[in-house]
């Protein structure tokens, strides 16, 4: 899974090999930056999610 993780982000094994863990989790985490992970994806109201209970479209198609 590490070796995964780092090929994902363009590292060769022995490039992971040499980092720290905390080198590789900070990598991880600027990585994860860089390509949007933190965006925070807001909850539906209450009247959007009674839509979706509904089986209606929210974008009204």
């Amino acid at each position: 899974m590490i070796y995964g993780n780092g090929a994902a982000m363009g590292f060769a094994p022995d490039q992971v090999d040499h980092m720290s863990f905390w080198q590789f989790r900070a990598c991880i985490d600027g990585f994860n930056k860089a390509n949007g992970a933190e965006e925070a994806i807001p909850p539906p109201t209450d009247a959007e999610f009674d839509a979706l209970l509904e089986g209606k479209s929210l974008n009204g198609e």
